[in-house]
């Protein structure tokens, strides 16, 4: 409890961004498993041209997901 999340998004080139970054609450591990979720979301980016990443850090996780704008703009 008290965490803080910060979403920033940013557009550079022919690149929209998404971070998302939680900080200041429970330590947080990698899962054993994938989730359903998770498959869902990497299927997505992946099909849109794009790339997600995930990293599990001290407080929170850390999440990127890149797509190209192209395909947004559609």
């Amino acid at each position: 409890l008290g965490g803080v999340v910060e979403v920033t998004t940013v557009l550079a080139d022919s690149t929209y961004g998404v971070s998302w970054s939680e900080r200041g609450g429970p330590d947080v591990a990698p899962p054993a498993q994938l989730g359903f979720g998770t498959l869902m979301a990497d299927r997505a980016a992946q099909q849109l041209g794009g790339r997600i990443s995930r990293s599990w850090d001290a407080g929170g996780l850390c999440l990127d997901l890149s797509l190209p704008v192209d395909l947004l703009a559609r």
